[in-house]
């Protein structure tokens, strides 16, 4: 492996354990308000968002629509695992 690789694969480690320790302790030291806890209990969703929504983008219109049909299974299913495989097989029938 080459040593500028490793050092900068150690490098971003490092941030990445510094970034979480460091949420954990402010959240310990804030005092637990009402709206903390609301920003708190939408972050699992906003990050899934912020995950999904370029490839959405990406694909354009064949993207849309995936997205509109898989959050309508969800709906109606409550099955992450359907929704998801009728996302990829919508994205494999449009391309």
């Amino acid at each position: 492996m080459d040593r500028l690789l490793l050092i900068t694969m150690l490098g971003m480690v490092i941030i990445l354990y510094v970034t979480r320790i460091s949420g954990y302790a402010l959240v310990r030291k804030m005092p637990a308000s009402p709206a903390l806890e609301r920003v708190l209990d939408q972050l699992p969703g906003v990050t899934l968002v912020a995950l999904v929504a370029p490839a959405v983008a990406q694909e354009g219109v064949a993207g849309l629509l995936a997205a509109v049909v898989v959050w309508l299974v969800v709906i109606r299913t409550n099955n992450i695992v359907l929704s998801m495989m009728t996302g990829v097989g919508i994205i494999a029938l449009l391309r």
